[in-house]
């Protein structure tokens, strides 16, 4: 069995952001260590680097941006794509839903650091559906996840 590839993906849209290219590149690297030396890949992993999207609106889907499509044609189905937050993929439910499902159909999982999960598309769809729902909020808020989730039972 192959190993799997994972590649980092991030988005910073103005110099001000507190979400840097460096500190989501720290977060997914930190998170890719632990992952790996913690055996979360029996047949082992590697990591193929980060695709960051500079200068870019959240506004563009994630999969138009110059490097979220691109990351698509380095993956094979059973890698991964890690995002340092929700924020850093999606700004709207329509984006969410359409990436994930495009992702599902190549057999590539998408995780974010900041919810240790492996969340269902139904899942991240209702997060950026109330995240989206409050415009003040510029990180999305903590909120109450799936009791499958509250309680550990995803993988």
């Amino acid at each position: 069995m192959p190993k799997i590839k994972v590649a980092g993906y991030g988005r910073m849209s103005t110099i001000d952001q507190r979400l840097s290219p460096e500190v989501q590149k720290e977060k997914i690297h930190r998170w890719f260590q632990y992952k790996n030396e913690s055996g979360r890949w029996p047949q082992g992993a590697e990591f193929i680097g980060m695709f960051i999207d500079e200068g870019v609106s959240s506004r563009v889907d994630m999969l138009e941006r110059p490097k979220g499509n691109e990351i698509l044609t380095v993956l094979d189905p059973g890698d991964v794509i890690v995002c340092a937050t929700l924020s850093r993929a999606f700004r709207s439910a329509a984006d969410a839903e359409k990436t994930l499902n495009k992702l599902g159909d190549a057999g590539i999982t998408l995780q974010f650091v900041d919810m240790d999960i492996k969340p269902s598309p139904f899942d991240v769809i209702l997060l950026v559906k109330q995240w989206a729902s409050d415009t003040a909020l510029s990180q999305p808020p903590l909120l109450l996840l799936p009791a499958s989730v509250a309680l550990g039972l995803c993988p």
